[in-house]
């Protein structure tokens, strides 16, 4: 939700009101991610409407050329998008590729960010991104098995953590006030 909230604030306070996004509906983060979504879009009075959704199952995801037809397909049909919010760094990747072979630029055409960007060239592909902490996660699970181990009485406690968000402001939203 606080990572969907800061990615359409940013898209918004640079003057985007139709903004496009490419969900999962086979997985509950990509739900969540929706929520968030659309909460954020109505929250700044951007527009929502349920054709600048797309949604996918992961399987889709595996054939590249398949997905960016998929993705260009959809984009036709919305005219008025300057935005698109990417559920994960694969549609990510598969939209950069498709506005590419379309001779299509980020942020000039289409201003992009992305949930869960998961690899460590965030900075340098300067995408406006909420930044996987892959490493901290890690230590934080074997602390945490850590924990469990020692303690006979793990089932009865709640091992859950919730991380707040890193998001990374990149060059990939333009402002169209």
């Amino acid at each position: 939700q606080t990572c969907a909230d800061a990615l359409v604030k940013e898209l918004v306070s640079k003057g985007h009101k139709n903004i496009a996004g490419l969900f999962l509906y086979d997985n509950y983060q990509g739900c969540n991610k929706f929520q968030g979504f659309v909460r954020a879009i109505l929250k700044y009075n951007a527009t929502f409407d349920d054709r600048y959704i797309k949604w996918m199952i992961s399987d889709e995801l595996n054939d590249t050329e398949q997905l960016k037809h998929k993705i260009w397909q959809f984009l036709k049909t919305i005219p008025a998008c300057t935005a698109v919010v990417c559920c994960n760094i694969m549609f990510y990747e598969s939209l950069t590729k498709t506005l590419s072979e379309r001779n299509k630029n980020i942020p000039n055409d289409f201003s992009v960010v992305c949930f869960d960007y998961s690899k460590s060239n965030w900075e340098t592909a300067g995408i406006t991104c909420s930044v996987t902490p892959g490493e901290k996660i890690g230590k934080l699970c074997a602390k945490t098995l850590m924990k469990m181990i020692a303690d006979q009485n793990y089932k009865e406690k709640k091992y859950t953590y919730i991380l707040p968000p890193y998001i990374y402001y990149g060059n990939t939203v333009r402002s169209i006030l």
